[in-house]
Parts: C-alpha cells; sequence; structure tokens
C-alpha cells in the first residue's frame, strides 16, 4: 500500500528493502525501518487556525488524492483482519464496550454522551451498511499528516490502522483532528467546523462523494472522536508512561464532543 501510494506521487513513509540493512542479525530480530519524510506534523505547527483557507483546502485535496488512488487497491490482508479497534465500520462494538465499562469515572461522567451517539448510531445502521467502501490509511490525524514549509507540500506517514472501510472514513478522519486542533487552540466551535468543512471541500474536488455519504459526516465524526477518547483511556491504563498527548486530548475531546453532539453542522449537511 505505501509504495503503491509513493509510486503514484503521494510523500509517504515507504518500508527500506530489509536486504539494504547492515549491522543487525535479521534471523534473531524483527524491524521495520521507514524511509524519513521531511516536515511538521500538523501538530507542531503554531497557531494553526491562523492558517489560510487554501492551506486547509489543500489538506482536503491531499487526503482526497489518497482516496483516489487507493479506490482501486486490493490486498486480500485487509479483508482478512476485521478486528480494528480503529476501524469506523467497528464502532458499535466498540462504543458498547465503553457502556458496560461505566466504572470508569471519565466515562461515568460522559455516558449520557456516549448514549446519545449510540442511540444515533443504531438509528443510522442500516444507512452506513450501504456506503462505499475501499482501503484507507484510516489515521490521517495532526501527528500523521506532514507538512513540508519549503516545498509547501504535504505527506503522510504511520500505516499500522489502514483497513478495510467506509471510502468516506478517510476525509472524516482528516476532518475530525482539523477541528479537534481548531478548537483547542480558539474554543469556538463555529470557527472549527468551518475549517473541517473547508477541507471537506478540497477533498470533494478530487472525490465527489453522494448525497448519502454527505449526510452521514456528522455522526461519523462524532464517533471517530470518541473512538479516540475512549481507546485513549484503555491505552492509559496499558501504557501510563505514554500518557501526555492521550491526557491532553481527553481534556479538550469530551468538550468538544458535547458541542458536536448538541448543534447542526452547517456547510457540510
Amino acid at each position: 500500500m505505501m509504495n503503491h501510494l509513493r509510486s503514484r506521487g503521494v510523500i509517504c513513509s515507504i518500508p527500506f528493502d530489509q536486504n539494504v540493512i547492515r549491522g543487525i542479525d535479521l534471523h534473531s530480530h524483527k524491524i521495520r525501518v521507514f524511509h524519513w519524510v521531511k516536515g511538521d506534523t500538523l501538530r507542531n505547527i503554531h497557531d494553526f487556525h491562523r492558517k489560510s483557507v487554501s492551506f486547509n483546502r489543500n489538506i482536503g485535496v491531499f487526503i482526497g488524492n489518497i482516496s483516489s488512488i487507493l479506490q482501486n487497491f486490493y490486498h486480500e490482508g485487509f479483508h482478512s483482519y476485521k478486528n480494528n479497534e480503529w476501524n469506523l465500520m467497528n464502532a458499535a462494538s466498540i462504543i458498547s464496550a465503553s457502556i458496560e465499562n461505566v466504572k470508569d469515572d471519565i466515562i461515568k461522567k460522559n455516558i449520557y454522551l456516549i448514549r446519545i451517539i449510540m442511540n444515533k448510531l443504531n438509528e443510522q445502521e442500516e444507512k452506513h451498511q450501504h456506503l462505499p467502501c475501499q482501503v484507507c490509511h484510516s489515521d490521517a490525524n495532526e501527528n500523521n499528516i506532514i507538512y513540508d514549509s519549503d516545498r509547501d507540500i504535504f505527506g503522510v506517514i504511520d500505516f499500522g490502522d489502514s483497513c478495510w472501510t467506509y471510502r468516506v472514513a478517510e476525509i472524516v478522519i482528516a476532518m475530525t483532528h482539523i477541528i479537534y486542533l481548531c478548537f483547542k487552540e480558539t474554543s469556538c466551535i463555529e470557527n472549527a467546523i468551518r475549517a473541517g468543512n473547508i477541507v471537506l471541500n478540497g477533498y470533494q474536488s478530487i472525490i465527489l462523494l453522494s448525497d448519502e455519504e454527505v449526510e452521514c459526516i456528522p455522526l461519523l465524526i462524532q464517533m471517530r472522536l470518541l473512538i479516540c477518547l475512549l481507546n485513549g483511556i484503555e491505552h492509559i491504563k496499558r501504557d501510563p508512561k505514554n500518557k501526555d498527548y492521550i491526557l491532553e486530548m481527553q481534556e479538550f475531546g469530551w468538550i468538544l464532543l458535547r458541542n458536536l453532539v448538541n448543534i447542526h453542522f452547517g456547510g457540510c449537511v
């Protein structure tokens, strides 16, 4: 998948051929070494909310190009691996499991939000079953989208969550994290959603989504954010040393989610 994208002009991490790796006994070690992708992550771009309309639109164009290139990409591994804890197609089981874990203080505090989203998901479940699907990178977040300011180009890294999922999930994930970045900086939900819609407009200049896909975007964004927050709680328990970024998202993410549940999206619906 990485080589497929790179061969078609997408700046992305690709693995080194293990035959050229020197000094490591590959019989006793399993390693993956990737080519460096030059630039900064979106998370490290200061005053992100002040970026121009064209900057956010170009993020959408970049994601659209990835979706376009992957439309006809096939590998049987993406169909055999279906238990991805980040795949939006698995949202119902992920969210249901969290409802059972109401002993956790954060979940207990936000259980009403979780139930609202779960009820909406149950209402739209049949509609989701008919959405177009394809292989997606499925993790275009602020840590995985790279911007090279010297060349004014975008790149992408970290393909560990790539999966067969809804086509619209690719742009939904990018929109979710752009909205999060802008909201974290400004606490203004209207500006954050406006930035997300600009990203969507850029995407649709490459991939024209169906009306059904566009109608699902608001709920899918809520689902993506909720999955990030719920999985974050579990990851802190498993690896408390790696908690700073996760705790930051817990602080702003639940506030953002409450705002998203309580308003009507403009522009994309």
